[in-house]
C-alpha cells in the first residue's frame, strides 16, 4: 500500500486500555513484611493479599478506577498492574478493557508517582511501564488497513496477508537522565477473541471480534549502573509514560 493510499491514524481515544503495568527491579532485596505501600496510595488496605513464603513473594489486590490493581512482590522485581474487572456474575461477553487510553493512563501514572515517592520502596535499578491496548475492527482486512497507518517502515500487503506480527525495539537515549538508554518495545498485530460455549456435546463458537493490538514495553536499560536516583523516578516515569504516548498517536518511528 503505497503512503498516499494509507488511512489517517486513530486518535489515542479510539485505542482501549486492557492492562497497565509499572515493573521496577530493585537494586537491593525488595522487602515482603511490613508493606502498607497499598493502603498509603489508595487509602484503603487491599481486597486480597496472598503471601508465599516458600518462593518469597507476596501479591495484594483489590478495585481501583474501575478496575483491578494488583501488587505483585518478589525480592527481584515489584509489579503494579491494573486490569479488567472481571462480571460479578458469569462469564465475559467480550474483550475486557478498562476504557479509552487517555481516560486510564493518567491515574494509574498518579498513582505510581506517588509510590516512587515513598521513602518505604527499596533503591531501584530499573523500571518499566507496559501498556496493552486494542481498537476493535469488523474483520481482520480492516484492523490491517489501520495498521498501515502506523507502521511507517512496513510495506503491509492486508488483502493478500494472514497471521501479521511486527515487533521491534527502537532505543532511545533519555532525556531526564544522563547516560541512560530507554528501550521502546512495541508489538502490532491482529487478533481476534472468540467466546464459545463448552457441553458434554463439544465447543460451540458463540461469537467473534476483532481488533488491532498493541503491546508496549518501555524500559530503561539493564546496562545502566544505576541505581536510579530517588529524585529521578518521578521525571523517569513521566517520559516512559510518554513515550508510551509518542507510539500510540505517531505509530512506528526510527
Amino acid at each position: 500500500m503505497s503512503a498516499k493510499n494509507k488511512p489517517e491514524r486513530l486518535p489515542s481515544s479510539a485505542w482501549m486500555v486492557a492492562t497497565l503495568r509499572l515493573t521496577a527491579f530493585p537494586s537491593d532485596v525488595a522487602p515482603l513484611e511490613d508493606i502498607d505501600w497499598w493502603q498509603a496510595l489508595t487509602g484503603d488496605p487491599p481486597a486480597v493479599t496472598e503471601t508465599h513464603p516458600r518462593v518469597a513473594t507476596r501479591e495484594d489486590r483489590g478495585p481501583f478506577a474501575d478496575g483491578t490493581l494488583t501488587l505483585r512482590i518478589s525480592p527481584s522485581r515489584i509489579d503494579w498492574l491494573l486490569t479488567p474487572q472481571l462480571p460479578k456474575q458469569g462469564l465475559p461477553t467480550g474483550y475486557l478493557t478498562l476504557g479509552p487510553a487517555p481516560d486510564v493512563q493518567p491515574p494509574f501514572i498518579e498513582l505510581m508517582h506517588r509510590w516512587v515517592t515513598l521513602d518505604t520502596i527499596p533503591r531501584i535499578g530499573r523500571v518499566a511501564f507496559g501498556a496493552d491496548l486494542v481498537h476493535f475492527v469488523p474483520d481482520r482486512l480492516q484492523g490491517y488497513r489501520v495498521l498501515t497507518s502506523y507502521l511507517h517502515q512496513v510495506s503491509l500487503d492486508p488483502e493478500h496477508s494472514t497471521d501479521f506480527l511486527y515487533q521491534i525495539n527502537r532505543p532511545r537515549q533519555s532525556t531526564s537522565h544522563e547516560g541512560l538508554s530507554i528501550n521502546r518495545l512495541e508489538k502490532w498485530a491482529v487478533g481476534v477473541f472468540e467466546l464459545v460455549a463448552v457441553s458434554t456435546d463439544g465447543v460451540t463458537p458463540q461469537s467473534s471480534e476483532f481488533a488491532c493490538r498493541l503491546d508496549l514495553d518501555i524500559n530503561t536499560s539493564p546496562q545502566y549502573a544505576g541505581p536510579i536516583p530517588p529524585d529521578g523516578l518521578p521525571p523517569l516515569l513521566d517520559e516512559l509514560a510518554g513515550l508510551a504516548d509518542q507510539i500510540l498517536t505517531e505509530g512506528d518511528i526510527p
